[in-house]
């Protein structure tokens, strides 16, 4: 039985195709075998850089975050 910490929760991320392309670049020179992973490793790596450092000097490193969120068409 998984225990409370251990479940896995779904979430839905909007992202520009830019911000699919760096993914799938990344995903592709480290060797992931899937977007999914790579996008898990990615947020794990962003945590712990942003915990570990000094609260003057965060921010964002691979992908610049945008104000906006891109608009969804549908």
């Amino acid at each position: 039985m998984m225990s409370e910490s251990q479940t896995i929760k779904k979430t839905l991320l909007l992202l520009t195709q830019e911000e699919m392309d760096l993914i799938d670049l990344w995903r592709l020179e480290n060797r992931f075998t899937s977007r999914t992973a790579a996008i898990r490793a990615l947020i794990g790596r962003g945590c712990r850089d942003y915990f570990s450092e000094d609260e003057d000097d965060r921010g964002t490193t691979l992908i610049d975050v945008q104000d906006e969120a891109p608009s969804v068409s549908g």
